[in-house]
């Protein structure tokens, strides 16, 4: 059920919370399915997890799902099923902008259809030639001849829809405005007979890149006309959460007002941006933070020239001022907090050194991930220790029972022989829901 709402509708929260509690029964055995089956079920759970997290932004954590899922699947000798979440791990890859590792991905899923007869790589060859598209320099001969050879081997009008979009993304990348239009404008109309609604990601992207084509002709008019129709979708659709395509789109918007001499609005565009941007920077990391850390730098050089083409000096000055520290510094904007209005309320000091001590292992785990290593036994004995600590150092109240339960019980997983990485993500979400238990919002 997750899977077909992240797929069908878009609705990525709702999905997300379906996945988790489809993957909690699984692990907690509540079914009278076989072990086997058992195992398979909640390979394909945390697999599609994954892939909704990746849609949400969150490309730590759907790397994690996703390689626990591989690893699962690999333990079961289905090697179909290996190829499908090579694939997904390869487009998650390419999202965060890791060419190199995506490409070695997608060509193992290649390899593997091979060994298994199968003539179902539509998909795959499409990824690759995002990543032909994405590189630098790009080779756009070989993104234009797979997603050609894509087009004779794949009858899906999903597929078809995508790879007529991203042949677009290549004649605008050549230059080729008039064909670029007429292939956007084709995948626009597939669309439309594939899906019930015009609130899916992928009808929000045409949108977009029909506005940035519009810019790259001046006709400011036209584009400000599809980066709308993006913005609402998109914000439809992440339900007013910040994500790094909304703040693109802003940032398009903003040109094309500007393009307009509309320099009001145009400031506004890239100050929401900005804004959306640092929040963005507070719960993001790794290779999306230096992605996001770029378009810091750039929002910021906008809302400069801006500046100067409103004659406000001052703000020129300060805002130049930021871009040179950014540039000495981190590569990314501190972050802001959130308006007092939506912050959680307050937590008793009790609460706050859990939510700490669960911080803690979970980063330890996504950097474990990314370095296919383990967590050090060290990392998890200290936050045992802490956890076992805490008690006396803070003096919980009687309504943190159940909440002092949990952690307890949360110490004693970290100290379990062998501990593996689906221990203890299973220990951190039972920790998570004790946490929210107390009214803490708390939201990963």
């Amino acid at each position: 059920a997750g899977d077909f709402v992240a797929v069908a509708r878009s609705q990525f929260g709702e999905a997300q919370a379906l996945l988790e509690r489809a993957r909690d029964i699984l692990r907690r055995h509540d079914t009278d399915a076989t072990p086997q089956t058992r195992a398979i079920a909640l390979a394909r759970t945390t697999r599609a997890l994954g892939t909704v997290l990746r849609h949400q932004g969150a490309h730590d954590e759907a790397v994690l799902q996703l390689q626990m899922a591989l690893q699962a699947q690999r333990e079961l000798g289905d090697a179909a099923e290996v190829a499908q979440t090579l694939h997904e791990i390869g487009v998650t890859h390419v999202r965060m902008h890791r060419l190199q590792s995506a490409q070695e991905f997608l060509e193992e899923v290649l390899q593997v259809k091979r060994q298994l007869g199968s003539t179902d790589v539509a998909s795959t060859l499409y990824q690759l030639a995002v990543v032909h598209t994405m590189a630098k320099p790009p080779n756009l001969d070989a993104a234009e001849a797979k997603l050609k050879h894509v087009l004779v081997v794949s009858r899906s009008s999903a597929t078809r829809a995508a790879t007529l979009q991203q042949l677009g993304r290549v004649c605008l990348r050549r230059g080729a405005l008039k064909d670029a239009e007429r292939y956007l404008r084709d995948t626009l109309e597939l669309y439309t007979h594939t899906y019930k609604s015009d609130l899916h990601i992928n009808v929000a992207s045409i949108h977009f890149q029909l506005g940035n084509l519009e810019i790259t002709r001046k006709n400011y008019h036209k584009a400000r006309l599809a980066l709308l129709e993006a913005l609402r979708i998109w914000t439809a659709i992440y339900a007013d959460n910040d994500h790094f395509d909304i703040c693109i789109t802003l940032q398009g918007l903003g040109k094309a007002a500007r393009g307009e001499d509309d320099l009001q609005s145009a400031w506004q565009y890239f100050e929401a941006e900005r804004q959306a941007l640092q929040r963005l920077s507070a719960t993001t990391h790794g290779a999306a933070d230096r992605r996001l850390g770029a378009e810091v730098t750039t929002n910021l050089h906008w809302l400069r020239t801006l500046a100067k083409d409103r004659g406000d000096r001052p703000t020129a000055l300060a805002l130049g001022k930021q871009i040179e520290e950014l540039k000495a510094g981190p590569p990314h904007a501190e972050p802001v907090a959130p308006p007092a209005s939506t912050r959680p309320a307050p937590t008793p000091e009790y609460v706050a050194a859990i939510i700490k001590q669960r911080e803690a292992v979970r980063e330890a785990l996504l950097s474990a991930a990314h370095a296919s290593g383990e967590v050090p036994h060290r990392t998890l004995r200290e936050v045992a220790e802490a956890l076992q600590a805490a008690p006396q150092r803070h003096a919980p109240s009687d309504a943190d029972a159940g909440l002092l339960e949990a952690a307890q019980a949360f110490a004693q997983a970290l100290l379990r022989v062998p501990v593996t990485p689906d221990l203890l993500f299973t220990a951190c979400d039972d920790l998570r829901s004790a946490i929210r238990a107390t009214g803490v919002p708390l939201q990963r």
